[in-house]
């Protein structure tokens, strides 16, 4: 895959390669080798078509290594420049787990509601309806 990386001239195909590069690294359980190469793809304007994804493997490898300080600044720079994009509704997602796991069931609720006003992926939907139906009989709001 890095020889791909190298040797590739088309914005497309590089792209494409990164991401996948990135998501195999990670899957062979070395985020910090994600870490290390992700902030250098998204500065290739090549895989800037790519960067939803980059952006995406870089906050998930973070996060597996309990970095939450470089996670919140990836899913921030995530949620600023895609806020629609489809993988955003997981950051969103985590978000309200921190919040819930935090104690702020208020903050919890309201990020719930904009991913169920924003995303419309069927199965994060049903967890976050399934969420909201818990902490309103638990409130009783």
């Amino acid at each position: 895959m890095k020889k791909i990386l190298d040797g590739s001239q088309n914005s497309q195909g590089r792209g494409k390669a990164a991401a996948l590069r990135l998501m195999h690294l990670y899957r062979a359980q070395r985020e910090k080798d994600v870490i290390k190469e992700a902030p250098e793809y998204l500065k290739d304007k090549a895989c800037a078509a790519y960067a939803p994804y980059i952006l995406f493997v870089s906050w998930s490898a973070h996060r597996k290594q309990k970095d939450s300080d470089g996670a919140e600044a990836i899913a921030k720079q995530f949620l600023q420049r895609f806020p629609k994009h489809p993988l955003g509704g997981n950051l969103h997602f985590a978000g309200a787990l921190r919040s819930l796991a935090a104690g702020e069931m208020a903050d919890a609720i309201s990020i719930l509601e904009t991913i169920e006003q924003r995303y419309r992926d069927p199965k994060l939907l049903r967890k976050v309806r399934s969420i909201k139906k818990k902490l309103h009989a638990y409130t009783g709001r």
